[in-house]
C-alpha cells in the first residue's frame, strides 16, 4: 500500500507517533465547548449565538468557524415556531361602535330611483 502512494515506511510510522498540532488541540477544546453550549440550550442555539457566547467567555473565534465545526459534527439548531393566539374571548360589544352613523336596519327605502317603473 505504501508503494502505491510512494511513501516510505519510516515516514508512515513517524506520522502515527506524531502529536496533534496546536490548531487541532484548539479545535478540539472549542468543539467540546460548542457541544456543551448546544446541549445546555436544548439544541436551540445556532452558530451566531454560540459564537457570541464564546466571545463573552474570552475565546477568540468567529461565527463561520463555529458554523464549520457544527456542520462537521452534524449539530443543527432546532427552530421553534412561535405560538400565536387564534381565538380571542373578549366582549367586543363596547369596542364595536357605529362611528359613521350608518343605518343598518332602515324602516323605508332611502332616496328615490328615477329608473323605476311606477305604473
Amino acid at each position: 500500500m505504501l508503494k502505491k502512494y510512494d511513501l516510505s515506511s519510516s515516514g508512515y510510522y513517524e506520522y502515527l507517533k506524531r502529536e496533534p498540532s496546536r490548531q487541532d488541540k484548539r479545535k478540539e477544546t472549542i468543539s467540546r465547548r460548542i457541544k456543551e453550549i448546544h446541549d445546555e440550550s436544548n439544541q436551540i442555539y445556532g452558530s451566531p449565538k454560540i459564537a457570541e457566547l464564546l466571545k463573552k467567555e474570552g475565546v477568540k473565534t468567529s461565527q463561520k468557524y463555529v458554523w464549520c465545526i457544527m456542520k462537521e459534527n452534524r449539530w443543527k439548531a432546532k427552530y421553534i415556531k412561535p405560538y400565536t393566539v387564534t381565538t380571542k374571548s373578549e366582549d367586543y360589544s363596547e369596542k364595536l361602535q357605529n362611528l359613521l352613523n350608518r343605518h343598518f336596519n332602515p324602516t323605508k327605502p332611502y332616496g328615490y330611483c328615477l329608473y323605476m317603473d311606477t305604473r
